[in-house]
């Protein structure tokens, strides 16, 4: 969808039940030589809203600027970024998980029914330290995958920013 048929979109809706005809008069009251008909030309797409009109008819409507143009381009942007967002949040759910590892063997620490003997109590907390260290380890591991995971979805989102907003990837070093 073009650009000019998002903003005749949005239009339609942030105007509501103000008609075309007085929205027409109240940019006229603001010097602007529009009719009804300049208005359903914009809001079909069929003719642009130039920025210093976009202006006023914000201020006409009572909206922010960025509300003609919000619905379309958070769409597109919401496009570019979908795959990049759910590699994001998949890195996230497993880091999670990985740092709830830790607290398995912590559990069991806390939890520790120590035998009356010196040697039953050593042994067993040696089996629930490894258990800790393991655990810490595998951790560290995964952790770190996920951090160049999280670096290279880091990159495919820049480059998705890049491509949706430019068109191409501006970046010199890939020539």
């Amino acid at each position: 969808m073009a650009l000019d048929e998002r903003i005749g979109e949005n239009l339609i809706q942030l105007r509501g039940d103000m008609s075309q005809k007085d929205l027409a008069s109240a940019m006229r009251d603001r010097g602007w030589k529009w009719s009804q008909a300049t208005v359903w030309s914009i809001e079909k797409g069929e003719r642009p809203l130039r920025l210093a009109e976009a202006v006023d008819v914000a201020w006409v409507l009572d909206e922010r600027l960025d509300a003609l143009l919000r619905k379309g381009v958070d769409q597109g942007i919401e496009q570019i970024l979908r795959d990049p967002k759910r590699s994001l949040e998949r890195l996230l759910d497993e880091l999670t998980v990985q740092t709830s590892e830790y607290e398995r063997p912590a559990a069991l620490l806390r939890d520790l029914d120590l035998p009356i003997t010196a040697w039953g109590a050593r042994t067993k907390l040696a089996d629930v330290l490894d258990g800790l260290e393991t655990a810490r380890a595998e951790s560290l591991n995964t952790i770190v995958g996920l951090e160049n995971d999280l670096d290279a979805a880091e990159d495919e989102l820049w480059t998705a920013i890049r491509t949706g907003y430019m068109g191409h990837d501006d970046d010199p070093a890939e020539g």
